[in-house]
């Protein structure tokens, strides 16, 4: 992307040894494209985590509901928000440093706690698989369905980096790594013990 066209479009080239293409796009803001957006979808799913982290302490059945809403905003904000900050490399973090690196933090923060709450889930639902009610059994599948989702975003994430298009930029402007969370455990991992 090159300097914005005005304030409703942004101008983009490819340029390279041959054929230079270039393209006028119109840039839509919506209400989804707003740290107020990203902050609410994160407050949904902490206290969607927290309710369904509730009830597996004490023994009930999980809301396939929350699941929902906790798979949902877990997916929205690894891979709409903080994976498309880092893919877009360190010069791009610095010059947005004051206003946008707070904030990744607390996105990755309650990331974190997203990712910490998923192989206690799991063990859970391993643990009840004998007395799966009806709502366990959907919230499961809603569970197995974040779980895939996760690996197959990750992988298509890791082989968006590894492309040879970046490569041909500036270090500073290559996808920086994602801070690791505090789990160990893969998505893989979990997915295989639930089926």
């Amino acid at each position: 992307m090159l300097n914005d066209f005005n304030h409703h479009h942004h101008h983009a080239v490819l340029a390279g040894n041959t054929w230079r293409y270039s393209s006028t796009h119109r840039v839509a803001v919506t209400s989804k494209d707003t740290w107020e957006f990203a902050w609410k979808v994160c407050e949904d799913g902490k206290k969607a985590y927290e309710k369904i982290m509730d009830q597996v302490n004490k023994k009930k059945e999980l809301d396939p509901i929350l699941m929902r809403v906790a798979a949902e905003s877990h997916l929205t904000i690894e891979f709409d928000w903080i994976r498309m900050y880092y893919i877009q490399g360190q010069k791009h973090a610095d010059s947005h440093h004051g206003y946008w690196q707070p904030r990744m933090n607390q996105l990755l923060e309650r990331w974190s706690y997203y990712e910490r709450s998923l192989p206690i889930i799991a063990g859970y639902l391993v643990e009840m698989e004998s007395d799966l009610g009806s709502k366990n059994q959907r919230s499961k599948r809603m569970f197995i369905w974040l779980l895939d989702e996760q690996i197959e975003k990750r992988r298509d994430y890791r082989k968006r980096c590894r492309s040879s298009a970046y490569f041909t930029l500036e270090t500073e402007e290559r996808p920086m790594e994602l801070p690791a969370s505090d789990t160990s455990i893969k998505a893989t991992e979990l997915r295989a013990a639930l089926v």
